[in-house]
């Protein structure tokens, strides 16, 4: 990665390019609001909620999702093409009890990703408050 830094000193711009090797960065893992792993969220903050990519040791944004993988409870897993719930995931959340959970994983993102390896992304447990 180059990173190119301007200054100014006495109205003169100064500008000096460093390059920079980014090691041992954590696999990728599905998020709601940079909450990740296991979280607690009510039906509601839950239906309206926005998946995303996150790795903790960046503060750059990932690309968008535009698929994922969510299973509530033991039930067959479906797959919702967006990055918030579709009105049937909608409803299904809506229908369930405290304690009851939902799994998200096998995110999917368009074309600013292609050349990534996201293929291990870290699952994303919601139990229902």
């Amino acid at each position: 990665m180059e990173i190119t830094i301007t200054g100014f000193v006495k109205g003169k711009a100064i500008t000096d390019k460093r390059e920079y090797r980014i090691l041992n960065i954590n696999n990728p893992f599905a998020s709601i609001n940079n909450k990740i792993e296991k979280i607690t969220l009510s039906k509601e903050e839950l239906a309206n909620s926005k998946i995303e990519y996150f790795i903790p040791q960046l503060v750059i944004k990932l690309g968008k999702v535009t698929k994922f993988r969510y299973q509530i409870n033991e039930e067959e897993p479906m797959v919702n093409n967006s990055d918030k719930f579709n009105k049937s995931a909608k409803e299904k959340i809506f229908n369930l009890k405290s304690g009851d959970h939902i799994v998200i994983d096998e995110l999917s993102s368009g074309p600013e990703l292609q050349n990534v390896d996201l293929k291990r992304i870290t699952e994303l447990t919601v139990y229902i408050k």
